[in-house]
């Protein structure tokens, strides 16, 4: 099994490559999911793995992530004989309440809608697991479940040697790796340090990391490597430009002092979050306001200091993320813009000729690389924090004056051709049909059900018919199948949203808000969907090559993203108020 994990991670690079396209194909093109109640041919059925929901792809997976994990005071062991994915999502470290788009395995139900591109399929097979340790649960598993390391060394050296421009994306790529893999351990140590000097008694997440620490680091190199060929594989096909701020010699982040002030804010951060993650204590902002949606200011989530209303809290965000991913967040990011570059060229279109909105953009830092690959594309970055908004305006300045110091790009700060907006996803003050593609990384896990719905809703009202919504988060329940047993973890990291939000049939909510699923893609702990608004009321959006969509996908099938016991029916008519 590990070998035939190691040959699929060699084969996504080369079919990243190799697939033809009419324009520099930019990936290897998109499989169409099967109904899943379609037996597949003989042949194809002995050479295919177990789909990710079947007992006995859940029983080998099970058996080798270990026996038991634990979640506060209760030891919790897999069902005997193996486990289904109703059984794990129902575990309380998995668990939450059923509404209206919960399913038992959401890689099933994207499957009954999505073109599936080739990196689901690779991921879904690459077995490092997800150990809930590093954010503070004791999850005791049995070691790594990734490829062997000569697998991922080979995958490494065959890119890496490829040519120069590879060479200098891998050297820059492994350095930064390094970098946030010894941030994130001076992050831990500090914390560590500071709970044994105060006496706390309490164990930290740096004793429980250490206690598996080899496999740990291991677990996450192997990640990057596989993540860092995919997104070079990607650069390579044309679907992207390297980035910029690793072909920018005088980028600020190749500055020692800048460098290490970032460092040092991060370091002192991390040990406020841990404490507060420990001690679960007020997880309130810092002043209490009736003009932000209750969801956003109930809790601070991460348990980061002020939540998202502070500069400060703006100011150390990226590196606290990156850390986490140990320097892989912006290659999985950077898969949006192959989502944003297939539908340009299926629609023939050029950057200036498209509008884009980002919702939730942060600090700005993806929409810089949005910007640096169509600089002449007029875009919309809009986020509910204005504290994170100041951050995202002086990002994109910062980009202007690096990368494009003379042109004029359009209207905004410094004729950089963005526009900034205060507003929440779900109520974005602008007309109807006013923007051709709308792109939004990592908020839904951070939304309600409902609101997730509503702001989907809002995205098809502002979309031009056949317009496109790109949307990025994390993986969900059969995404990664090693992952499974614990993937909700996360939510002790005051994601009080999360556990819904990997059991949330994406596909189903868009499509209840009138936008039609396109292309599903992986990208390590990452996941990406596209969407495409109807042309007209009644409609049908083109896909790749200009077919319709697939009969039969609008079915629910028989094992794909089945519906839990009471979560019957589609939204609209289980939860009129949220229509």
């Amino acid at each position: 099994m590990i070998a035939a994990r190691g040959a699929a991670a060699r084969a996504l690079p080369r079919a990243l490559r190799a697939a033809p396209s009419p324009a520099r194909r930019l990936a290897a093109p998109a499989r169409a999911a099967q109904p899943a109640t379609e037996a597949p041919p003989a042949a194809a059925a002995a050479a295919a793995p177990p789909g990710p929901g079947t007992d006995q792809q859940l029983r080998a997976r099970t058996a080798a992530a270990g026996t038991a994990f634990t979640l506060g005071d209760e030891k919790i062991e897999p069902p005997p004989g193996g486990a289904t994915y109703a059984d794990l999502r129902r575990r309380p470290i998995n668990y939450s309440p059923e509404t209206p788009f919960t399913v038992d395995n959401a890689a099933e139900a994207d499957a009954a809608r999505f073109r599936l591109h080739p990196s689901v399929d690779f991921w879904r097979s690459f077995g490092t697991r997800f150990d809930s340790r590093s954010i503070g649960n004791d999850f005791r598993g049995s070691g790594s479940l990734g490829p062997e390391s000569s697998d991922v060394l080979g995958m490494l050296s065959a890119s890496a040697l490829a040519d120069a421009e590879s060479a200098a994306y891998w050297a820059y790529h492994l350095g930064r790796t390094g970098f946030f893999l010894v941030s994130s351990a001076a992050g831990a140590v500090a914390h560590h340090l500071t709970e044994t000097l105060s006496g706390g008694g309490r164990r930290t997440p740096f004793q429980n990391l250490t206690a598996n620490a080899r496999a740990e680091v291991e677990n996450r190199l192997k990640e990057g490597v596989a993540m860092f060929s995919q997104d070079l594989a990607n650069i390579k096909a044309g679907a992207y430009k390297l980035p910029w701020d690793m072909t920018t010699p005088t980028h600020r982040q190749f500055n020692p002092a800048f460098v290490a002030r970032k460092a040092a804010t991060f370091v002192g951060e991390a040990v406020e979050t841990l404490n507060r993650r420990l001690s679960r204590g007020d997880t309130s902002p810092w002043f209490n306001s009736t003009m932000y949606p209750d969801y956003y200011m109930q809790n601070t989530f991460h348990y980061q200091t002020d939540g998202w209303l502070s500069a400060r809290s703006a100011g150390v965000y990226e590196f606290s993320t990156e850390s986490l991913f140990f320097g892989r967040q912006d290659s999985m990011q950077r898969t949006a813009l192959l989502a944003l570059r297939e539908w340009m060229e299926e629609e023939g279109r050029d950057a200036p000729s498209v509008r884009l909105l980002e919702v939730a953009c942060g600090t700005g830092r993806f929409h810089t690389f949005v910007k640096d690959n169509y600089p002449g594309m007029q875009t919309v970055a809009s986020d509910l924090s204005p504290f994170y908004l100041s951050a995202a305006r002086d990002n994109l300045g910062y980009w202007k004056r690096t990368r494009q110091p003379d042109a004029r790009l359009g209207g905004g700060p410094f004729e950089a051709g963005t526009k900034f907006l205060q507003c929440p996803a779900e109520a974005v003050p602008e007309p109807d049909e006013s923007f051709d593609a709308v792109l939004c990384v990592y908020l839904f896990h951070e939304l309600p059900e409902s609101a997730r719905l509503a702001a989907a809703k809002e995205w098809a009202r502002l979309l031009k018919p056949g317009g496109t919504v790109v949307l990025v988060d994390s993986c969900q329940l059969g995404d990664r199948p090693a992952w499974d047993p614990t993937l909700g973890a996360f939510g002790e990291f005051n994601e009080p949203h999360y556990r819904n939000y990997i059991a949330c049939d994406m596909g189903a909510l868009f499509e209840a808000a009138g936008l039609q699923p396109r292309t599903k893609y992986l990208a390590s702990a990452t996941k990406v969907w596209s969407f495409v608004k109807p042309r007209t009321a009644g409609g049908e959006a083109r896909t790749a090559g200009g077919e319709a969509p697939m009969a039969g996908v609008e079915a629910r099938t028989a094992n794909g993203g089945s519906r839990t016991a009471d979560g019957g029916a589609r939204a609209a008519a289980a939860d009129p108020s949220l229509n």
